[in-house]
């Protein structure tokens, strides 16, 4: 994966309120925002494919790409949550991925120790 540079703030375009840090590569735009409770790190690919006549961002972001992109602006040791919400509460306007930073591990995840690779 090709490094990501930190975006400085005077070339964010009309950047919400909560925007704390912008970083890209040639592959990957990536948002980090300070949220009421918890930091929300959003990523899209910066190409674009035409659905109906519209540019949108490409969608197929990997898992392993999320690590590393995790990784690469400063929150490796970190856990992460991305969400799947009731049907309800669907928002889906772009092909972006949004993960969240926990400040302490949860209940439910996988610890390495745990695990031995057979």
């Amino acid at each position: 994966m090709k490094k990501l540079e930190k975006v400085p703030k005077s070339r964010w375009a009309n950047p919400p309120d909560t925007l704390i840090e912008a970083w890209q590569s040639t592959d990957f735009l990536v948002q980090i925002a300070q949220e009421k409770y918890h930091k929300r790190i959003t990523i899209n690919k910066t190409t674009h494919c035409f659905v109906k006549g519209k540019p949108i961002w490409k969608d197929g972001i990997t898992w392993d790409e999320i690590q590393e992109i995790k990784s690469q602006v400063g929150y490796g040791d970190f856990w992460a949550v991305e969400c799947y919400p009731p049907d309800a509460e669907v928002v889906n306007v772009a092909n972006m991925r949004h993960i969240w930073i926990l400040e302490r591990p949860p209940e439910f995840g996988w610890h390495q120790k745990e695990y031995e690779i057979y």
